[in-house]
């Protein structure tokens, strides 16, 4: 984030939220009682769990939001604010059952989750949309029936 940054005062604490209102629209967390808005998609990591730098290089990935956190960083004497969240990623299924109800609906894991350490956490900045969940059984599998809410706006 700061790659000429010689000297900074990282705080040892930071504000914990369950829900946050950004363009006029609330995200909530799975701790808050917006447990539906904690519903996210964003391009953020790869399968491996490397936190990707361009936008639109892999596939969305939809998580669920566990909390927030407000974070302030002192860059030459300059406060910045950082407002992350840290997100239980969706497993993917295999292509013959994700798109298997067709396009925008995808059949992702239910109750497996990829937690890649620096990659369950995300700038909020990043989220690109919210979806809505159902949950089910396909082929005999625990399943979430995804579909995004809207084409996508950065935040």
């Amino acid at each position: 984030m700061y790659p000429d940054m010689s000297e900074a005062v990282i705080p040892e604490s930071c504000r914990k939220c369950t829900a946050v209102s950004l363009v006029n629209e609330v995200y909530g967390s799975w701790d808050s009682r917006h447990k539906r808005s904690s519903f996210v998609m964003a391009y953020w990591h790869t399968k491996d769990g490397e936190i990707i730098t361009e936008t639109g290089t892999v596939d969305l990935t939809p998580g669920i939001i566990q909390t927030y956190y407000l974070h302030n960083l002192l860059v030459r004497g300059d406060n910045n604010i950082h407002l992350f969240a840290r997100v239980k990623w969706l497993r993917a299924l295999p292509a013959r059952y994700r798109y298997h109800c067709g396009r925008p609906v995808e059949v992702w894991s239910q109750d497996k989750f990829e937690s890649f350490g620096p990659s369950a956490f995300i700038p909020v900045a990043r989220i690109y949309c919210k979806f809505v969940r159902a949950d089910g059984e396909l082929s005999g599998r625990k399943v979430s029936f995804i579909c995004p809410l809207n084409t996508g706006s950065n935040i």
